[in-house]
């Protein structure tokens, strides 16, 4: 099942929210106050999103800055499942925010292709090398954070495009899901800042085959990391209209097997590829129980490197 890879980010592009216009106004002599002081003064235009940046600057982010957001997100991820024992639910690009003042820094610089001369000053932190210490420091200010869609207060972002492509596969046939759910959602979001194209995308061939979106996907899983292991596939209350008692699905077709590491490199330098694939598959996983969590990858060698 061969398919051209298609970045859900260019769907949200026509929903997304435009950025007020002084927002827009770029002015390299501005000083910009870090994120935490721009929320404390300004509470009613408190936070754009990542898919706002994308949306600006291109869907392809800097590996860099992705892994600013990648260990931004996995704090967060650490601390809510500890207080709450639950999964955030909505990790997509609308649902990762930064405030405007960083969405501005990294917009100027982004578009004058000037990455390397982001400083601190311009962005809470800056984005151009991290040190394996100051990664793991918890006294870095973050220059990202998450929605919270149970609450009301400005951190509330507009729905998601395609929240089925960032779901992982016991979602899909309703096996009992927890907080590893949000380790998948952040692997695939990461995936397609990293490349610009989306992990998976459920429409693929839908029409051709006759198949569902949920089909089309649970084919695109298959072919990525390998079949579903039986002990996933019995508890899903879904189970048993794509998937035989052993776990073979049931959908004749052709498979076209590829590797994570194969597609990042069209994308990456060389010299990122392998300890970007080693990260992504840590949070990719089939089996839930066998994802790293955040507190098993906040200090990887990945960030560093």
């Amino acid at each position: 099942m061969h398919r051209t890879r298609k970045t859900i980010i260019q769907r949200l592009k026509s929903i997304i929210r435009s950025i007020p216009t002084r927002c827009q106004a770029l002015c390299a002599a501005e000083v910009y106050l870090p994120g935490h002081l721009w929320d404390a003064l300004n509470p009613t235009e408190r936070f754009a999103s990542v898919a706002d940046l994308c949306a600006h600057v291109g869907d392809q982010l800097p590996i860099q800055l992705v892994k600013l957001i990648a260990r931004d997100i996995l704090r967060e991820l650490g601390n809510l499942h500890n207080s709450r024992g639950a999964a955030h639910g909505n990790i997509n690009p609308n649902s990762i925010l930064l405030s405007p003042t960083d969405f501005r820094a990294l917009i100027s610089q982004l578009r004058a292709e000037t990455q390397s001369s982001l400083r601190p000053s311009e962005l809470s932190i800056g984005v151009t090398s991290f040190s394996h210490e100051e990664f793991r420091s918890p006294e870095t200010i973050a220059v990202f954070t998450l929605s919270n869609p149970e609450s009301g207060d400005g951190h509330q972002r507009l729905e998601y495009s395609d929240c089925q492509a960032l779901q992982p596969p016991e979602t899909l046939i309703g096996a009992p899901c927890g907080t590893s759910t949000d380790m998948w959602a952040l692997g695939c979001v990461l995936f397609e800042l990293l490349t610009g194209e989306a992990l998976f995308d459920p429409e693929f061939q839908t029409l051709e085959l006759n198949i569902s979106r949920k089909e089309s996907h649970l084919i695109q899983m298959i072919e990525l990391f390998g079949e579903m292991p039986a002990e996933l596939v019995k508890p899903g209350k879904l189970s048993g209209q794509w998937f035989t008692e052993d776990g073979a699905l049931r959908i004749d077709t052709t498979y076209y097997p590829i590797t994570l590491g194969s597609v990042l490199e069209r994308h990456l330098e060389k010299g990122d590829v392998l300890g970007t694939t080693a990260f992504l598959e840590m949070l990719l996983r089939i089996r839930p129980e066998d994802r790293a969590m955040p507190e098993d990858i906040i200090d990887d060698q990945w960030f560093s490197d």
